[in-house]
């Protein structure tokens, strides 16, 4: 616990020096062989939006229609809150057991579709922005962003 609040930065990881490497690696990738390049995108792209989106649907579905968790909440250690996959999102704050048996919202099936579609739409978008970012459509933006960030630091604004 005492090493959650450890304040000591690994000077390697705030200058990026890893993510340098990581881009330098795609780039070559992208222009030695642009088919595995874009193989790599998609399938990354694919496997974290279907994750991603699902979970999110799923989250909201259970919450509004049962007042459950979909997922383990917390990391399940007692260390703070926790909470298993399909407990009563009410229980374990110092509820009487009537009040938590009650906590079933049951909400209209259309209505909660439409908020968790919502909640999934919006989570793609972040997906398709962290995969862009990681593996741009355009992998030129890989070395332009290199050089953006390089002349930024020479000029000191980062």
């Amino acid at each position: 616990m005492a090493d959650d609040f450890n304040f000591k930065i690994n000077p390697a990881d705030y200058l990026g020096s890893d993510y340098e490497a990581f881009k330098t690696d795609m780039l070559e990738l992208a222009i030695s062989k642009p088919s595995e390049y874009f193989r790599l995108r998609k399938v990354i792209l694919k496997r974290i939006k279907t994750q991603a989106v699902q979970d999110q649907y799923n989250i909201y579905y259970k919450l509004l229609t049962e007042g459950k968790s979909y997922t383990q909440i917390g990391d399940g250690s007692g260390s703070g809150f926790s909470l298993p996959k399909d407990a009563n999102l009410a229980a374990g704050v110092g509820l009487t057991a009537e009040i938590e048996k009650a906590f079933v919202p049951s909400m209209p099936k259309q209505l909660v579709n439409e908020f968790a579609l919502k909640a999934a739409k919006t989570i793609e978008a972040i997906t398709d922005e962290a995969v862009e970012m990681l593996l741009p459509m355009n992998y030129r933006k890989i070395a332009e962003g290199r050089e953006i960030s390089k002349t930024a630091s020479n000029l000191g604004f980062d």
